[in-house]
């Protein structure tokens, strides 16, 4: 990969973690959302793609080697494909 392009690369992926530390768009205060969205947004630039399952998250940092988060009792954390972004919903 020339210069330019890993340029570019870096340029879009410190963008993207920047447009993510705001408050959470589905208005949802939960802390674990954030580091779970942080983890979808570098899933997704990985060749891997965006993830269908939120435990695919596991091995993306900020993630790796944490236990994984417990959500409130009688909800689980999803990933919302269209709006590319982890919530919670219902069990």
């Amino acid at each position: 990969m020339n210069h330019s392009i890993k340029m570019l690369v870096t340029i879009g992926f410190f963008g993207l973690v920047a447009a993510g530390c705001g408050k959470n768009s589905n208005n949802q205060n939960d802390p674990a959302l954030g580091e779970l969205n942080q983890a979808l947004r570098i899933a997704a630039m990985s060749p891997m793609g965006i993830p269908h399952d939120v435990y695919d998250l596991t091995n993306f940092p900020p993630l790796k080697g944490h236990p994984f988060p417990v959500p409130p009792a009688g909800k689980k954390y999803v990933i919302n494909l269209e709006k590319r972004q982890v919530v919670i919903a219902d069990q």
